[in-house]
């Protein structure tokens, strides 16, 4: 007999008539409470960030859908240095959770990436479309 209430008509659907085995992985307090029984390691796993490899300066510039970021030297905010073809500085700004410096004048645009380059990047780099397509 079931220990939870199912929704039987669920439960038929996908063909489950034995609901001993679901009992066990929907009991959450069980498993949670094995889980804090288990002996821990009280080393501390922390490394320094020479260790990481995170020594310098940070990052120099990123690189968005939507333009291409640095950081103004003194303040080191982050600017926009240049912008997608066809994106205005509000989109970029929309897309930050915090306030991007707008250079003064025109922002520049990124040129377009030929489409033989393009054509390379598709079918020889990224076939399967990992890195050149955006997620929906």
């Amino acid at each position: 007999m079931s220990t939870f209430s199912y929704n039987h008509e669920a439960l038929r659907n996908l063909h489950i008539e034995d609901t001993v085995l679901l009992d066990r992985l929907v009991d959450f307090e069980s498993a949670r409470s094995a889980h804090l029984k288990k002996p821990r390691n009280k080393v501390d796993k922390r490394i320094s960030l020479k260790e990481a490899d995170l020594i310098g300066n940070g990052p120099l510039a990123v690189i968005s859908p939507w333009g291409v970021y640095d950081f103004e030297p003194t303040t080191k905010r982050m600017r926009v240095k240049s912008l997608t073809p066809g994106i205005p500085f509000e989109i970029a700004q929309q897309t930050t959770g915090f306030e991007l410096l707008k250079p003064e004048g025109d922002i520049p645009e990124i040129p377009m990436i030929p489409s033989d380059i393009l054509d390379v990047l598709r079918t020889e780099v990224d076939p399967g479309g990992v890195f050149t397509t955006m997620p929906s």
